[in-house]
């Protein structure tokens, strides 16, 4: 439909004037049958939102509240709840825009510019509503929207959470406003799942951008109610943690934790929605590639050498394969799990590296003690989501990785009798997860600890390779200071090994002190020095630690 330039104005002048003070009666619609149809025809609105809209074309120019609208049609303000409905149609669709008000009970507007500009030209009226959404993006933005305006506080809590319902409502063949509705999703946890999803389309991954506490907070007005919400979540009662369609991250405080989209909806959102969402946090991480470590030459004592050497063997890509074929024929498990024990400094680590590179296997590196969670039960779902993590990364590389789990002294350590502490019977029911993972693991584990002696007697059996190592000896010592100081001279290199019994990382240090002296005066420490830097190399072997370099 289009009418001449004042045409529009004019019909909603007339309805606005013989409405005034008439209490939008039956009596005076009647009266104006044809200009009533007409304009809500126009509109598309019911006579009565026409109406309504009409007077708020006209007093509404600069501002007004729908208190003074109803008060023109000598309504008092208690009234207007009557016609609740009618007006939420007009902010719904966008022909009125709420203002910021500090009285929330008061509903004050102002008309946007497109819509004054379509009724004076006679072109049709823009339908928000209306706009063909034609992915969850759109949805989403929408959702954002309206969760901005209850920020904002343009919207009530009720107001927000009525129109939250109806948007989810409208929406509910969407498969997955199916899925949180057969999941049994209440109210919040729809719209902390919604603002997941919301974050990391925004940040264009998956890596735990939502503040779990902020987001409980942009719900809850109540303090009492946010708490709970922030309870149920962390301590994993919440359907969003039982149905898998949040992970959190480790944190040591409840106004720290994070959340992200779960595996299991990331997938979901890909295959039933169209939309992929970056999930690489945890490979970009966490995972090392082998041709990122660079090589490295170890010296180890013979017995080390020889156990290294056959592990080498093993993991070579076509050793490997064949020995887990024939394992799996004689039904044996196929994993292979390593402890390599020893002091610090001793090349634990380090070898770990050098036999990824040199059977070409990435490693996926993880910090066991991060999964010493202080709540109870999230501790044992950070243990089962490392191997979940292990074996998701395993499908998409080429050769089967390494998950190194270094320093591992604190969860394979001897138990604690339970019921001492909620701490012990969480480290406790740790370890019980990782023996049940170790028992069924298929792939490739390494672990490093320092305390041999302290280690559980189930995780013994788990380790099908345990592998001592030792502080080199005389003759490795020897060998490790001409490979690392070359410039030092048989007999020199030979009075270090023996005068100083050190781990092959100890004598790295006192190389790195000496190449940064080299660097820094231009000039090698003399002998002498080196001497003096390695008796201050242990702590309690001299009496006064000298800090920094020396000028030669």
């Amino acid at each position: 439909m289009t009418k001449n330039r004042t045409g529009l104005l004019n019909l909603a002048e007339m309805l606005h004037s013989l409405n005034h003070q008439n209490r939008l009666s039956e009596e005076i619609y009647q009266q104006n049958f044809q200009e009533t149809e007409e304009f809500a025809e126009y509109c598309e609105l019911s006579e009565t939102q026409a109406l309504i809209f009409a007077s708020c074309l006209i007093l509404g120019y600069s501002g007004s509240s729908i208190a003074a609208v109803f008060r023109h049609f000598g309504l008092e303000e208690h009234e207007l709840l009557h016609y609740r409905k009618d007006i939420e149609v007009l902010f719904k669709r966008k022909l009125l825009e709420k203002v910021r008000n500090k009285d929330k009970r008061r509903f004050h507007f102002s008309i946007p510019d497109e819509v004054y500009s379509a009724v004076c030209i006679g072109s049709p009226l823009p339908d928000h509503q209306k706009i063909e959404q034609k992915n969850l993006v759109d949805l989403l933005q929408i959702f954002n929207e309206l969760s901005d305006e209850f920020d904002n506080h343009l919207l009530s809590e009720f107001e927000f959470k009525n129109h939250l319902e109806t948007f989810i409502d409208e929406n509910a063949e969407r498969p997955v406003f199916n899925e949180m509705k057969l999941k049994n999703l209440n109210l919040f946890e729809i719209f902390f799942f919604l603002d997941t999803i919301w974050d990391a389309i925004e940040s264009g991954n998956n890596r735990f951008n939502t503040n779990v506490e902020s987001t409980i907070n942009d719900f809850f007005i109540s303090k009492s109610k946010a708490f709970a919400a922030l309870t149920n979540i962390t301590d994993g009662f919440s359907i969003l943690t039982k149905s898998d369609f949040i992970e959190l991250s480790s944190s040591e405080f409840r106004n720290r934790c994070r959340a992200k989209i779960s595996k299991r909806m990331i997938q979901f959102l890909k295959n039933e929605e169209k939309l992929e969402i970056n999930d690489n946090s945890v490979r970009d991480s966490k995972l090392i590639s082998h041709r990122s470590i660079a090589e490295k030459k170890l010296f180890y004592n013979e017995r080390t050498a020889e156990n290294l050497i056959l592990l080498d063997s093993l993991l070579a890509e076509k050793s490997f394969s064949v020995i887990q074929k024939r394992l799996k024929n004689k039904s044996m498990p196929i994993g292979v799990a390593v402890l390599l024990y020893g002091e610090p400094g001793v090349g634990k680590t380090e070898s770990v590296y050098q036999l990824a590179k040199s059977t070409q296997r990435n490693i996926f590196h993880v910090d066991i003690s991060d999964t010493r969670s202080m709540w109870f039960g999230e501790s044992q779902k950070l243990v089962k989501k490392i191997f979940s993590d292990y074996y998701e990364i395993r499908k998409k590389e080429k050769n089967c990785p390494i998950l190194l789990f270094n320093e591992a002294d604190a969860v394979i350590g001897k138990r604690k009798p339970s019921g001492n502490s909620g701490v012990s019977d969480t480290e406790n029911a740790i370890q019980n997860i990782l023996l049940e993972e170790m028992e069924k693991f298929n792939g490739i584990l390494f672990a490093t600890t320092n305390l041999q002696e302290n280690i559980d007697n189930a995780f013994e059996r788990r380790f099908l390779f345990k592998v001592k190592f030792e502080k080199p000896t005389t003759e490795n010592a020897f060998k490790i200071w001409k490979e690392k100081l070359p410039y030092l001279n048989d007999n020199q290199a030979k009075i270090l090994s023996q005068d100083f019994p050190f781990s092959g990382g100890e004598i790295e240090n006192i190389s790195r002190k000496c190449l940064m002296n080299e660097i820094i005066y231009g000039k090698p420490f003399s002998f002498e020095e080196i001497q003096i830097i390695c008796s201050e190399e242990k702590w309690g072997k001299h009496s006064q630690v000298k800090i920094g370099f020396q000028k030669v």
